[in-house]
């Protein structure tokens, strides 16, 4: 599972609104939640008052799907790479070390996605170990890693309400699962929190593609009647 760029103070905007959607800040977010960002999916359920309340969605039993989120909630200041070129020396390629989790993406000088089966990445070091694609040149990379200097950006802390987007509509989002094959028509799932089509995922249906993204075009876009 990976996800396309923004995380921390970061000048990308994950998500926009095409068209129709209802937004919404009225309502708490979960204090116990684990870090979100704007494109991530939303549960809803009730804290110990009976407020409504929204963490992430993974689609497990009894997770109520709540809409989309439209702030961000992290930790870690994460420091996005986009299309920086770099070389394989023998069998491996040199990142940033501390590179978030499923974040990474490789593609050729001809903009060619490299299959992750056939390289390892160690994201403490930033370390990727390949035999494929030994001594590969020009290789586009595109994550994020955490510069342990900053915090994270935290957009619920004074009010502890989140922006949530339900409704019927349509959305353009960075935030996707980049490990799965996306084409038009495709439906969407969570994985992790993540809009996917990977397969056997569990939970309700999120959207339906409308337009799958391309090396030109990052971002997904995709119908929603939430």
């Amino acid at each position: 599972m990976a996800q396309l760029p923004d995380l921390g103070r970061n000048p990308y905007e994950a998500i926009t609104v095409v068209s129709g959607c209802e937004v919404q800040g009225f309502d708490y977010v979960d204090i116990s939640a684990t870090d979100f960002t704007k494109g991530m999916i939303a549960k809803r359920g009730l804290d110990s008052s009976g407020n409504i309340q929204y963490g992430v969605y993974t689609g497990s039993t009894g997770q109520v799907l709540g809409g989309i989120f439209a702030n961000h909630r992290t930790t870690s200041f994460y420091v996005p790479v986009y299309g920086k070129l770099y070389d394989f020396v023998s069998t491996t390629l040199t990142l940033k070390p501390y590179i978030l989790s499923g974040s990474l993406i490789l593609t050729s000088s001809t903009g060619a996605t490299l299959s992750s089966a056939s390289y390892t990445v160690n994201y403490t070091t930033g370390v990727v170990t390949s035999a494929t694609y030994a001594d590969y040149t020009n290789v586009h990379a595109y994550f994020r890693y955490v510069d342990p200097n900053k915090t994270g950006i935290d957009e619920t802390l004074g009010s502890s309400k989140v922006t949530v987007i339900t409704g019927q509509g349509e959305i353009a989002t960075l935030v996707y699962d980049t490990g799965a094959a996306i084409a038009q028509g495709d439906t969407l799932k969570s994985n992790a929190g993540v809009p996917s089509t990977a397969a056997n995922l569990s939970g309700s249906t999120i959207g339906t593609v409308t337009q799958p993204p391309t090396a030109t075009n990052p971002y997904l876009r995709f119908r929603i009647d939430l």
